[in-house]
């Protein structure tokens, strides 16, 4: 990060939000043989890259257009400016149908395509010969222009610690290229730098790094950072199948990771043909690497550090390492497509953390295998906050309630089911969950079987804890959780709301003995955002009451400011039609920005605009007061067993009974008269 955004140069920071990191650099390397000669581009500290696509055989000038475009799930052509102007010239990817056509917006345009929740893309090429100063390459150009999509989603679990790297090479160079491999290469600082191993699985693809032990910076549960290659480079194989943009293409196949080679921070390749050697899993010299039996590998540290077989890492440096796979040729014109993922695993302990990473590389594994076909948790709520006297007020959005995400090929169909509120002791945790409010069914505690990376076991643990609470959007808070005492004015406090759902087709019970106390079904959760709430004294409370000028209502038309920053100078006033339902007028604009609303419960299901939310309630349904006219003493008496009204003698019947009112419109003038000549009866001398 040579822009130093976060404070830091590291490119890989754990967990999000924080300063600890787990990779320093890391970048594509690409190696092949022309006319017999080595030729590398490389992009390690420094980079042989350079911005935009190929014409005419050569790099193209600089445009602004060359840059990195970054669209979330949730953006349109109003609120993101890349996504209103993706570059469809460069052939960025967009939206397909299910048929393969292309998928178009209500204004008939092309929709970019976002796999996951964010995704980013980029085109740049090796073309031009003056970016190739690096002491590791320095090699006249290969002629490549790559085409980079990397994607990742916004949940907990596996693919919340995960990224997708998806990058499409073509030759656009007039060379064949020979013997050709495709590297990544990681510089990865597991915290400190100098305390790291690393090693590879060629089982599933992987390699990684990890510490030697506690480390400065993590402490006891130090991470493991890893890639994988998801699909590797295409090559002819009479009788199988590789996968090529999504399709199978037959009498190919895909190449796994065909080697691994590591070396210490010092120890760097010096050449471009000391970079090919280790790019073919040969030593610097060009010798093969020889295990500890005595035997050529191209797979350094192949061993399995959590049981302490094979050849293992024995000592902690700083470490650099390169996972490949080739060799392939191409051709000028030829394209191939690569697949790596970038992993993050966190155990107990360093060891720990290598079966975590594992068991997270076999979740993106087959997620890659599913074509991403797979459901989404619920849509994020945005949550707004608003500080008062020794309070804080939560209110968050409600599009994740109905949401339903259903994939035929997992036979899945997950409902939303509830919020989860946290309080985190910082704004990135960690986090303690301090309610829930679910959906009043038969589901109440979710259970799942989750791989604890700690004991090396499935357990059976609460997911979700439901108790058919009813759904809500708001949450007055005054005690911390953490400390059990009351808020403190102008001290920092940290919140998250999530949305989860369940998956309903495949739900069992959970019973311990004859009880049944809860279900056991798979869960997703949507990923913890936390936001900052400062509570304020009584003089600054963001809270007031609308002045009522005409009318004979008994409501009241609160303001709560929830967004200070987007609140503008204005005159507001709310009006009533015929039918009662209302309309909110910035006078001072001369616009209607909210008509026919019929929402008056005082509940928080209202619209938030212009940073304020205003709620329109209704009058209670209750008796406003008791008069007596007519003579100066009361003819009547009552007897005080309880009432609200009239010396304790007179009640609603809603209060015996309840009320079917449950919109205050539906409210109308009553006045009851008891005459002193009309025989009266009251209720209870009826009932008794």
């Amino acid at each position: 990060d040579p822009s130093q955004h976060f404070g830091k140069t590291d490119g890989l920071y754990f967990p999000r939000g924080t300063n600890r990191t787990v990779i320093f650099a890391a970048g594509l390397w690409v190696g092949a043989l022309v006319n017999g000669n080595p030729r590398v581009t490389v992009a390690e500290h420094t980079s042989e890259w350079g911005p935009g696509p190929m014409e005419d055989g050569t790099y193209s000038a600089d445009v602004g257009r060359f840059h990195v475009y970054k669209v979330d799930r949730s953006d349109d052509a109003n609120t993101n400016p890349d996504y209103a102007n993706w570059p469809w010239e460069d052939s960025a990817p967009n939206l397909l149908a299910a048929d393969g056509s292309d998928s178009l917006d209500a204004d008939g345009n092309l929709i970019p395509l976002v796999l996951g929740d964010q995704a980013l893309w980029a085109v740049y090429n090796d073309a031009d010969a003056k970016r190739h100063i690096s002491d590791l390459g320095s090699t006249e150009p290969l002629g490549l222009e790559v085409k980079q999509y990397i994607f990742a989603f916004a949940r907990s679990g596996a693919l919340g610690n995960s990224i997708y790297l998806r990058y499409e090479i073509v030759n656009h160079g007039s060379n064949l290229l020979e013997d050709t491999y495709v590297s990544i290469w990681c510089d990865a600082d597991v915290g400190d730098a100098f305390d790291d191993l690393v090693g590879c699985d060629t089982v599933r693809g992987i390699g990684y790094a990890y510490n030697q032990g506690p480390d400065d910076i993590y402490g006891q549960e130090a991470p493991a950072v890893g890639f994988d290659f998801l699909q590797g480079p295409m090559v002819p194989s009479p009788g199988d199948e590789a996968r090529l943009r999504g399709r199978t293409i037959a009498d190919y196949r895909n190449l796994p990771m065909t080697t691994f080679s590591n070396y210490d921070n010092g120890v760097d390749p010096r050449n471009a043909i000391e970079s090919y050697n280790l790019m073919r899993g040969l030593g610097l010299d060009g010798e093969p690497v020889i295990d500890p039996d005595g035997n050529p590998t191209t797979f350094q540290f192949a061993g399995d550090p959590v049981t302490g077989e094979g050849w293992n890492d024995a000592y902690g440096d700083d470490r650099r390492f390169m996972m490949s796979s080739g060799p392939f040729t191409m051709a000028p014109g030829d394209t191939q497509e690569v697949v790596i993922a970038v992993l993050v695993g966190q155990g107990a302990d360093h060891i720990g953390s290598i079966t975590a990473l594992k068991s997270t590389d076999e979740q993106v594994q087959a997620v890659f295998d599913l074509d991403f076909i797979i459901p989404f948790p619920p849509p994020q709520p945005t949550v707004w906050s608003q500080p008062l006297s020794g309070q804080i007020e939560l209110v968050w959005s409600r599009d994740a309630e109905g949401d339903v995400q259903e994939s035929e090929i997992l036979g899945q169909r997950f409902v939303m089911e509830g919020y989860n509120v946290y309080q985190g002791e910082t704004k990135t945790g960690p986090w303690r969950r301090i309610g829930t409010f679910d959906l009043d069914n038969d589901i109440t505690k979710i259970y799942r079987d989750r791989f604890d990376s700690d004991i090396g076991a499935v357990q059976r643990v609460v997911a979700q804890s439901g108790s058919n609470s009813g759904l809500t959007n708001h949450l007055t808070i005054d005690v911390d959780r953490f400390t059990g005492r009351g808020l403190v004015a102008y001290n920092p406090y940290y919140f998250a709301i999530t949305a989860y759902s369940y998956d309903e087709l495949n739900v069992e019970e959970f019973q311990v003995g004859a009880n049944v106390i809860g279900h056991l079904t798979e869960d997703l959760e949507s990923r913890i955002e936390g936001i900052e709430i400062v509570p304020r004294s009584l003089a600054v409370e963001l809270l007031d009451t609308a002045v009522h000028i005409a009318g004979q209502s008994e409501g009241t038309v609160v303001i709560r400011t929830l967004e200070p920053d987007s609140v503008v100078t204005s005159d507001y006033l709310v009006t009533f039609n015929d039918d009662l339902s209302w309309n909110l007028d910035n006078l001072t604009t001369d616009t209607r920005v909210l008509a026919d609303q019929t929402n008056s419960t005082g509940d928080y299901y209202y619209e938030l605009l212009e940073g304020i939310m205003v709620q329109v309630i209704g009058p209670e349904p209750d008796i406003k007061d008791v008069t007596w006219s007519g003579s100066a003493e009361p003819w009547a008496t009552s007897i005080a067993w309880g009432g609200r009204f009239y010396g304790e003698g007179v009640d609603m019947g809603a209060w015996f009974f309840g009320s079917s009112i449950e919109d205050a419109r539906e409210l109308v003038p009553v006045e009851i008269r008891f005459s002193p000549t009309n025989t009266q009866q009251a209720y209870r001398y009826v009932r008794g």
